[in-house]
């Protein structure tokens, strides 16, 4: 991790010697304007002592050439029309309008501090002296002369010109953006956008602002490293299901109601986070607790609760993969499990070990695909988890889920996902595979409230077991949710679930319903 005192030294270094170049320039240029003023009083004065017929004539020349200049500088031949105006200056240098195009001529061809000096020559009715301080205020900008480019740009935003003040504010903006003054930055950016009757400089001003709303939001995230966040939930549950002894991914039913409530946790460090790469460290506890719907205790509904603790250690890389937006999320990981599934005594069922491998695609700026394998060894602790029953497996899940953003706002969404799991158990009563099929709607409601709609389908099959297994389910969900403020948000969610299978047991039908209750706090 680089040390941040280390990059601050880095900044300072790099702004002293910003300063000390500017100076120097600045030091040249003073001695450059008391060469270039010398030279042009003593031709002023040597065309002073030429007779009236041979000043009209250079002044014919210098006409001519001022106009050849022009035309150049209209072909974008900047060097050429720079060579022409610095003759029209030596044939005529009592026209100071020439010292003005022959100065911004030279600022074309980056010939900065000279184009400075003539610039400030410059006299004459032809002479905008808002142009003028504009360009004075582009090339102390190119010099990195930010206190003098800084005072001729506000000097032009006072003017109120139509044309120059817009850009004369956007320059600013950009001086206080590579100051990493982001607030004022934007309000200058913001400017242009109030008086600017120009699209390109309004869409430049715009994609300013929002890179400064990134920046503005990284920085913020960066210096947070703790996060802690709970979820308490309370809930109705038509139909309890009972874990199997046998396995831990089917569930029979209890045909029992119940009142449950959830309790979750979270804590994560994240020591490392930047542009292109991320590393935390993570803690999550989940508990439920359920009654029945007379809200006394029984001990059947009780060995359905589990209580899961996991460690993780995500590692995210941000970048490009295919051409296309990516990021990669690494994610390692221990899992235990305590349920009362045997004898009604609470402990560990299974201890995992997991590795998951999350790729997010940005494939357009409506269509956001991800593509997920996800590893998994269970070690099952049941005393019956033997012989042809043992559920210590190596599970794999390969899945695919997009997201459509139907307006700009991306706050329509569109979900589609597919899976396709394959669990390898020890025993071949717990060997499994399974699809998945989901498709879903997020959008915006009143009071702004978010709301979800999704369709669920799975198929399950156990081949190998004694007695073959098939499951098919449906589950229809909807959901609110609603943002209180930046550390709580509540939500509702109920859902209608029907399993049909070949073993009695595992057909049921059933209905939830729970609200929620969620804090976040950042430090």
């Amino acid at each position: 991790v680089v040390n941040e005192g280390a990059i601050e030294a880095a900044r300072i270094a790099a702004e002293a010697k910003a300063r000390e170049e500017a100076a120097k320039a600045a030091a040249d240029r003073a001695r450059l304007a008391q060469m270039e003023a010398r030279k042009a009083a003593e031709q002023a004065a040597a065309m002073e002592r030429m007779n009236a017929a041979e000043q009209e004539k250079r002044r014919q020349a210098a006409q001519k050439l001022a106009a050849e200049a022009i035309a150049l500088y209209k072909e974008s031949k900047f060097k050429a029309a720079a060579d022409k105006f610095e003759q029209a200056v030596e044939q005529d240098p009592t026209n100071k309008t020439y010292y003005y195009q022959f100065g911004v001529s030279l600022y074309r061809i980056d010939n900065f501090n000279k184009s400075l000096v003539y610039i400030s020559l410059a006299e004459g009715s032809d002479v905008n002296p808002v142009e003028k301080e504009f360009y004075r205020g582009l090339n102390f900008f190119k010099l990195k002369d930010i206190a003098n480019a800084r005072s001729s740009f506000k000097k032009v935003e006072d003017a109120k010109n139509p044309d120059l003040s817009p850009s004369a504010a956007f320059y600013n903006g950009m001086i206080e953006f590579d100051a990493k003054k982001w607030s004022a930055s934007k309000l200058a950016f913001q400017r242009v956008l109030d008086t600017s009757k120009d699209p390109r400089l309004d869409e430049r001003a715009d994609d300013m602002i929002e890179r400064i709303l990134r920046i503005q939001y990284f920085e913020a995230e960066k210096a947070k490293k703790w996060t802690l966040s709970g979820t308490f939930g309370t809930s109705y549950d038509s139909n309890v299901l009972q874990v199997s002894t046998s396995q831990l991914d089917s569930g029979t039913s209890t045909n029992t109601k119940g009142i449950r409530t959830l309790q979750q946790a979270s804590l994560r460090y994240r020591p490392i986070y930047e542009r292109t790469n991320e590393f935390a460290v993570q803690l999550d506890l989940l508990n439920m607790y359920t009654l029945d719907s007379s809200f006394k205790s029984d001990q059947n509904l009780r060995n359905a609760d589990p209580l899961v603790l996991t460690l993780q250690a995500p590692v995210t890389w941000k970048g490009t993969l295919f051409k296309k937006g990516h990021k990669l999320d690494l994610i390692p990981g221990a899992e235990t499990i305590y349920m009362s599934v045997e004898n009604n005594e609470n402990k560990a069922i299974v201890n995992s070990f997991f590795l998951n491998a999350m790729n997010t695609f940005v494939m357009s700026e409506k269509w956001f695909a991800n593509v997920n394998l996800e590893t998994r060894n269970d070690q099952s602790q049941l005393d019956s988890s033997t012989g042809d029953d043992d559920s210590t497996a190596m599970k794999f899940k390969l899945g695919n889920s997009n997201y459509f953003f139907m307006n700009e706002d991306k706050s329509k969404i569109l979900l589609a996902d597919v899976a396709y799991s394959i669990n390898q158990a020890k025993g071949k009563n717990s060997k499994f595979n399974r699809y998945d099929l989901g498709v879903g709607y997020i959008g915006q409601t009143l009071w702004e409230l978010t709301y979800l709609a999704k369709l669920g389908y799975f198929n399950l099959n156990y081949p190998s077991a004694a007695t073959v297994r098939k499951d098919s389910s449906f589950t229809l969900t909807l959901g609110l949710s609603k943002k209180l403020s930046d550390k709580y948000s509540a939500g509702w969610t109920t859902s209608y679930n029907s399993n049909s299978s070949n073993i009695d047991s595992n057909e049921y039908t059933r209905i939830t319903s729970m609200l929620t209750f969620s804090a976040n706090w950042q430090l």
